[in-house]
This record gives C-alpha cells, structure tokens and sequence, in this order.
C-alpha cells in the first residue's frame, strides 16, 4: 500500500513530532485571529500613540497662538498723537482717512476715529469738528 508524504504511517510533520517525543498538536497550530471583543496590543498602542501626536500638536498650536502676537493687533493700538479736522462737504470718515496720508488699513483708521469722537455710525456732517490720529 502507498502513503501519502506527509501520513502519520510513513512520517512527516506529525510522525517526527512523534518521534522526537513531542506532541503531535504541537507541530501545527492553527492561525487564529485575536479576540474580537478587545483590540490587539499593537493596535492599542498605535491608537494610544496617535492620540498623544494629536494632542501634542493640539497643545503646541495653542502654545504659539498664545505666544506669538499677530499683526493685526499691531494695527490695532490707538494713536497717541492726535490733530482736529473740520468736515468739509461731501467729505466722509473715508475720505478724511485717504486724504490724511495714513499707512495703515483705512477701516482701522475710521474706527479709532469713531472710538475718538463717540461716533455711533460713520455719518459726519460739514462743518463737523473731528479728534483723528496724528499721521
């Protein structure tokens, strides 16, 4: 009779398991996926790993947004110098502002002069005297 390479009558795995005074379960194992109530090891460390990443670029934006002033606060600080303007007519704040020479952003401008003079809207009428910033 012929056996097969590999049977349990001629060798093979299982036979020189056997042979060698193992087991015979112990030459194969079956491949078995891990649980799937519970996440590997591995899996939990990338997740654990990639949180941390996140949370430290989270912190470190923080960090900086805190740190580093911005420049549009600069443009934001009153004038401390300042002239008096009459209104003439058909003149406005946006008119007066690009008239004045200012190197700044004109809507900035027009709102510390709104803050100077306790202005609630943007009308002005002629003849109306106005606190701007020096230039």
């Amino acid at each position: 009779m012929f056996d097969p390479p590999g049977s349990m009558v001629t060798g093979g795995p299982v036979m020189s398991a056997l042979a060698f005074g193992g087991p015979a379960y112990a030459v194969r194992r079956p491949f078995r996926l891990p649980h799937r109530g519970r996440p590997s090891r591995r899996v939990r460390l990338l997740r654990t790993a990639l949180l941390a990443a996140v949370l430290l670029a989270a912190a470190a934006g923080l960090l900086i947004a805190v740190l580093v002033p911005s420049a549009a606060a600069g443009d934001e600080r009153p004038a401390t110098a300042t002239t008096s303007v009459v209104v003439g007519e058909d003149e406005n704040l946006w008119s007066i502002v690009e008239t004045g020479g200012y190197d700044r952003d004109p809507r900035i401008v027009i709102s510390e002069i709104r803050s100077m003079n306790g202005l609630a809207t943007s009308v002005v009428h002629p003849g109306q005297e106005l606190t701007v910033p020096a230039r």
